[in-house]
């Protein structure tokens, strides 16, 4: 029998999972919808109290607003084949934000000169994981601190 407490149960009474989705969790566009995220801290995708709320995401804020000298972030996440950029907080398929901006021709020159597999799936998360993600790390970083921010998903969605 499983011995956790009372206080580690999710809202379903289940010895499952519960928190904030990290990445849910920055400033840009938090709490923007529920498509993608959730205020329901009983959903996996739940973003928290407020923007900053987690202790690791004010951490990165911190780290990041007192080293401007940063220009390039890549975040690693472990689902699947995917590179992902900006922006994800809506579904704008065409992801008009970044269409005629410079910045949309380096995020292109990653993907086709990075030498990551040729299968990964490339673009906003409408566009490569087919959900909205508001509150997110790349669009805080690329909005906010104009940070070239992308997140690579590592291995595949089966393992």
């Amino acid at each position: 029998m499983n011995k956790k407490s009372a206080s580690n149960k999710n809202c379903d009474g289940v010895y499952e999972s519960f928190g904030v989705d990290l990445n849910w969790n920055y400033g840009y566009k938090f709490g923007y919808d529920e498509i993608g995220s959730s205020s329901n801290p009983c959903d996996e995708q739940y973003w928290g109290t407020h923007a900053f709320s987690e202790p690791e995401i004010a951490a990165m804020w911190d780290f990041l607003v007192s080293h401007k000298d940063i220009k390039i972030a890549l975040n690693l996440h472990a689902w699947g084949n995917l590179l992902i950029t900006p922006y994800n907080y809506d579904d704008d398929w065409k992801n008009m934000h970044l269409l005629n901006d410079p910045i949309n021709v380096a995020y292109e020159d990653i993907r086709d000169n990075s030498g990551l597999p040729r299968g990964n799936l490339y673009g906003s998360g409408i566009q490569s994981i087919y959900y909205t993600a508001n509150g997110d790390a790349n669009d805080y970083m690329l909005h906010e601190l104009w940070i070239f921010a992308i997140t690579s998903e590592l291995g595949t969605s089966n393992r």
